[in-house]
């Protein structure tokens, strides 16, 4: 029997190479596998793996143009991260959040949300210059110039 780290990690892998052989509808479909196995389990080991699993699961949609449709799941993945303090899916579903307004232009929605959330400040150095280069699109296009500046340097 294979721990669910192991399990988790090979998933990864295999979502990772689906992507990347430009297999979008399997991505999307193993993509709602792992996130349905993902929700039946509470390691605190697997939050770096998960974090993974949950972004890939986003590009995959997005691959699929559907990246708005799992906005809400993110929204509940969000409150779940914040609530067992999962800094690093905290992260990383802020991130998505932002990208799929984004995507849409949707530019109120993402500063209101920016401004009901927080970022955490020990976060991975990836995943905060995602989140500064979000917060610099949406600053630019707000007209606050030297915010954006600021944000994307």
């Amino acid at each position: 029997m294979t721990c669910p780290e192991t399990q988790l990690f090979l998933y990864d892998l295999v979502l990772m190479k689906l992507i990347d052989d430009g297999d979008n509808t399997n991505a999307k479909e193993f993509g709602d596998f792992i996130f349905a196995r993902l929700s039946n389990v509470n390691l605190r080991t697997l939050d770096h793996l998960g974090a993974k699993a949950i972004y890939l699961i986003a590009v995959a949609n997005e691959k699929m143009g559907e990246l708005a449709q799992i906005r809400a799941t993110m929204f509940d993945l969000h409150k779940t991260a914040c609530l067992r303090k999962d800094l690093i899916g905290q992260a990383t579903v802020t991130n998505i959040i932002l990208r799929s307004y984004l995507s849409q232009n949707l530019y109120e929605q993402a500063r209101q949300f920016i401004v009901k959330t927080s970022f955490p400040q020990n976060a991975s150095n990836t995943q905060t210059s995602r989140y500064l280069y979000y917060l610099g699109r949406i600053k630019s296009v707000q007209l606050e110039y030297s915010e954006s500046h600021a944000m994307l340097v």
